[in-house]
């Protein structure tokens, strides 16, 4: 449905019950995806149905609303990626990472040990990735 016609049937309240149902969970699971922690990517997903509906009078209708949803998805994103509290944590969580993959101890150490150093490098390495690469990468494991 286009814009209009949305509005002419459904109050502003009505339209974001709807969007929400539809593409919150499709859009927390994007951000999950480029983040990796559940409750910073609810705040994000939160912050963007904030901003949409702040936003919805200027909101021209070119587009999809669920494209125009997930642009301001991937900005608000973008922004938290380049925020000083995730790097700091992200640098922190894969520190821990490194130390619990060293400390297990079992019957098949080598295995597990590898397994655990390649995700490691592997978060690291697509990490490293500026956003729009990352963004891509995100993309294609979320479609298939």
């Amino acid at each position: 449905m286009e814009k209009a016609e949305i509005a002419l049937t459904m109050s502003k309240e009505t339209i974001f019950e709807f969007l929400m149902h539809d593409y919150g969970p499709k859009i927390l699971n994007m951000v999950y995806l480029m983040i990796k922690d559940q409750k910073i990517a609810e705040d994000i997903t939160q912050e963007t149905f904030m901003k949409a509906y702040m936003n919805w009078d200027y909101f021209r209708g070119e587009s999809e609303p669920k494209t125009w949803l997930y642009r301001i998805a991937i900005n608000e994103t973008k922004k938290y990626v380049r925020s000083w509290s995730f790097r700091t944590i992200f640098s922190k969580l894969t520190l821990q990472s490194q130390q619990q993959a060293q400390n297990k101890v079992t019957d098949d150490t080598e295995s597990i040990f590898f397994k655990q150093n390649r995700a490691v490098e592997l978060r690291k390495l697509v990490m490293s990735l500026s956003p729009d690469y990352r963004q891509v990468i995100i993309c294609v494991i979320t479609k298939n």
